[in-house]
C-alpha cells in the first residue's frame, strides 16, 4: 500500500478551505485592484478573472505549503521530544 503525501492529505481534508484573515485581506485587496483595472478600461474583464484565480491557486498552493512545513516541524519536535 503506498501511502499518501502531505499534499494529498490536506487536500483530501479540504484543508484549502482553511484560511486566516490575513491571507483573506491580501485575496480581496488582489482582486479589487484587478476590478479596479477592469473598470478603468485597463484590463480586459477575462484578465482580471484570471489575475483573481491565479491568486487563488497560489494562496492554496501556499496553505498546502505552510501545512506540510507545519506537519514535518511537529514530527521534528515529537521525535526529538522537545
Amino acid at each position: 500500500m503506498e501511502m499518501p503525501t502531505l499534499q494529498e492529505i490536506f487536500y483530501n481534508m479540504n484543508g484549502e478551505e482553511i484560511s486566516s484573515p490575513e491571507l483573506d485581506d491580501e485575496m480581496r485587496a488582489l482582486c479589487g485592484f484587478a476590478r479596479l483595472l477592469k473598470e478603468q478600461k485597463k484590463i480586459k474583464k477575462f484578465d482580471a478573472k484570471r489575475i483573481c484565480t491565479s491568486a487563488e491557486d497560489v494562496a492554496r498552493t501556499a496553505k498546502c505549503a505552510g501545512f506540510a512545513l507545519g506537519f514535518s516541524v511537529a514530527v521534528r519536535l515529537f521525535i526529538n521530544n522537545y
